[in-house]
């Protein structure tokens, strides 16, 4: 049996961390660390996009996106979509790891029979 793999590490680890995320990204702990997010998520994307050339936003720095009311008007679009996209990623890696120990569980519990030759 294997009881410990790192597969069943890995998914935990995984989902203690995209837990711990969505906490913080949803704004349960604090609301500053849903601004905070928001924010960070807009200058990445306008960042990328300059960086890209996307001409919709490379003509728009930061500082123009976090003055103007664009900012604010998309800043709860973009938690609403952030936040459950991580929710549905934590839901995909809890079904693994119960599907993985129930399968563990059965194959522990099946008697096993060996065939002679």
């Amino acid at each position: 049996m294997i009881k410990f793999s790192t597969y069943h590490k890995i998914l935990r680890i995984c989902s203690a961390v995209l837990a711990c995320v969505l906490l913080f990204q949803a704004g349960l702990v604090s609301q500053t660390t849903a601004t905070l997010a928001t924010h960070t998520q807009l200058y990445l994307a306008s960042a990328v996009a300059v960086t890209t050339g996307t001409s919709a936003i490379s003509e728009v720095s930061f500082e123009q996106l976090e003055e103007s009311s664009v900012f604010d008007d998309g800043s709860n679009e973009v938690q609403d979509r952030s936040t459950f996209i991580l929710s549905a990623t934590l839901l995909i890696i809890l079904l693994l790891i119960v599907l993985n120990y129930s399968l563990e569980y059965i194959r522990a519990n099946t008697p096993t029979v060996s065939k002679i030759y």
